[in-house]
């Protein structure tokens, strides 16, 4: 006879690694949920999850994940990126940014290096390396 039961049954979706793209629990702090809308600027200083939808500026001191549901209209700011969803806006990311496949983005991009999966649409100027980075 078992006194426990194995946790295997009970698992849960995690929003941290849903979809493929995690970030650490003890990392992340904003979470933007699907089915949210933010008018206005948005900022933190720490990670962010967004699979919701910001209308304005966003501004990120760490890294942006955003889900294939995230959407944002407006200037993006971050250390890094990966982005699944929809951006209308330029884009200046000081170190790496990914474009998954689903990824869509109407703006100028400027980041130290951009990795585009096959799949992906981007329409706009795109500065690469070091110099971009800084701009």
């Amino acid at each position: 006879m078992s006194f426990f039961k194995s946790s295997q049954n009970s698992k849960t979706e995690n929003p941290l690694t849903s979809g493929g793209i995690s970030l650490k629990e003890q990392d992340q702090t904003c979470i933007v949920s699907e089915g949210t809308r933010i008018d206005g600027k948005f900022n933190t200083a720490e990670n962010a999850r967004i699979d919701g939808t910001i209308i304005g500026d966003v501004a990120c001191e760490k890294k942006i994940v955003m889900g294939e549901s995230g959407r944002i209209q407006g200037k993006v700011e971050a250390l890094t990126a990966t982005i699944k969803g929809k951006i209308d806006g330029d884009m200046f990311i000081k170190d790496s940014l990914h474009l998954h496949g689903s990824a869509r983005v109407n703006g100028a991009i400027n980041a130290k290096i951009l990795t585009v999966e096959e799949g992906a649409v981007y329409n706009g100027a795109c500065k690469i390396g070091d110099r971009a980075a800084k701009a």
